[in-house]
């Protein structure tokens, strides 16, 4: 198997730009790193956030113990970040 088509297949696997760790291209690879890494925790902050909201309105009885409540709940919470940030 060629050096690239590895590159690929682990950029696609294990996380975007791992690929450019077998190609050499290491400092491309640490950009990549980071930007994904940057990016996944923003994403799971806003879901810690969201997920505590909604678990101390559970806990104080304001909403019931319902999925479809909760769904709606989760789709109407604001986010922490403005909308620009997450689209």
């Amino acid at each position: 198997m060629k050096i690239e088509h590895k590159a690929a297949i682990y950029s696609a696997i294990v996380f975007p730009g791992s690929g450019y760790f077998f190609t050499k291209e290491k400092l491309r690879g640490y950009i990549c790193l980071m930007f994904s890494l940057t990016i996944l925790f923003i994403l799971m902050k806003d879901a810690w956030y969201k997920a505590q909201t909604i678990a101390q309105k559970i806990i104080s009885g304001e909403i019931p113990q319902d999925i479809l409540i909760i769904r709606e709940q989760i789709s109407s919470l604001p986010s922490i970040y403005p909308d620009n940030v997450l689209n």
